[in-house]
């Protein structure tokens, strides 16, 4: 029991957090079962049991883990790996020391405790904000799944660079929607008789909706438009072309690219932790911990080596001393 709970306290892999996400996962699948008109009318009310059993197990969870922090249960905000790195360099409290799962996970509970501790009048006002949470419960999923951990925290660290594409990414539509009014308004006014409707019309063309369709109309409407049919082409193609294959990958490029920083940190910990695991096991053996040092290890090699030529040297000088001849 308490290995269990310094591995919680820890962060560490536990029968304790697996426990979490089967409870978690049985959830979600009891919120779609209550979408089906049919089952909550037979149901219901066992819908309703299973629901008030599933809080109690998370506020119990939430209690436990605020209760194994002892007399500084604000322990359980804090991420213990950046506390102990900052603490290490030297430095103070800070914002990268909250656990912004723990702090979800706490809000998502009280969000859900909120009808039964709120008088009754007030239950409507609070429905639907209860609904919304029972289903963030499932993104619970991303604190106890490690690779689920590292996709999501990746997302959300990468969104101040993928902020700045958006803005590029903007700057292409208003661009190409300008030209596309000036070019195309007259004619197919449904798509470009304004800038609004032409951003909403390069939308669907660079998501693959009606591509070809529209450059082939305004291809056919060139010797009326007054531009060359050419122009069309280049006009769509050029936007696809920078809109999807440049800018989008980009998206894909930052994501991937802090995927790897995050899994590095991952891996290193986890080979931390089994460097621990393995020392421990050594302790236990009674054997040490601590690397050999390879100079000393040389030495007595040497001092080995030498012990064994001079008894081979005292066993010579006897035979030779038993016949003089040899």
């Amino acid at each position: 029991m308490r290995l269990l709970v310094q591995n919680i306290r820890a962060r560490k892999p536990n029968a304790f957090d697996h426990l979490v996400t089967a409870v978690i996962l049985l959830a979600g699948v009891l919120i779609g079962l209550e979408t089906s008109p049919g089952l909550q009318a037979r149901h219901g009310e066992l819908f309703r049991r299973l629901d008030l059993a599933l809080l109690a197990f998370f506020a119990a969870e939430i209690a436990f883990k605020l209760a194994i922090e002892g007399r500084h249960p604000w322990r359980y905000f804090l991420d213990p790996d950046q506390v102990a790195e900052d603490r290490a360099h030297g430095c103070g409290p800070r914002a990268a020391w909250i656990d912004a799962w723990h702090c979800f996970d706490f809000v998502i509970v009280a969000l859900c405790l909120l009808p039964h501790i709120l008088p009754v009048h007030m239950h409507s006002e609070f429905l639907p904000m209860v609904r919304i949470a029972r289903i963030l419960r499932l993104l619970r999923l991303a604190e106890e799944i490690p690779k689920l951990h590292v996709l999501v925290n990746a997302l959300l660290k990468s969104l101040p660079s993928i902020t700045y594409i958006c803005i590029f990414l903007l700057l292409h539509f208003y661009s190409y929607a300008v030209a596309g009014t000036f070019l195309f308004g007259a004619q197919d006014g449904d798509h470009y008789g304004s800038i609004s409707r032409a951003m909403l019309t390069l939308f669907e063309v660079v998501t693959g909706n009606g591509f070809s369709p529209l450059m082939r109309e305004a291809m056919a409407r060139a010797a009326t438009a007054g531009y060359a049919s050419s122009t069309p082409v280049i006009y769509y193609t050029t936007f696809v072309i920078i809109g999807v294959t440049i800018i989008l990958n980009l998206f894909v490029g930052v994501i991937i690219s802090e995927m790897a920083v995050l899994q590095k940190a991952l891996d290193e910990r986890q080979r931390a932790l089994c460097d621990e695991r393995a020392k421990k096991a050594a302790a236990e053996r009674g054997e040490s911990a601590q690397a050999t040092d390879p100079v000393a290890d040389r030495a007595a090699d040497l001092a080995a080596l030498e012990s064994q030529l001079a008894a081979m040297q005292a066993l010579l000088a006897r035979i030779r001393e038993r016949n003089p001849t040899t």
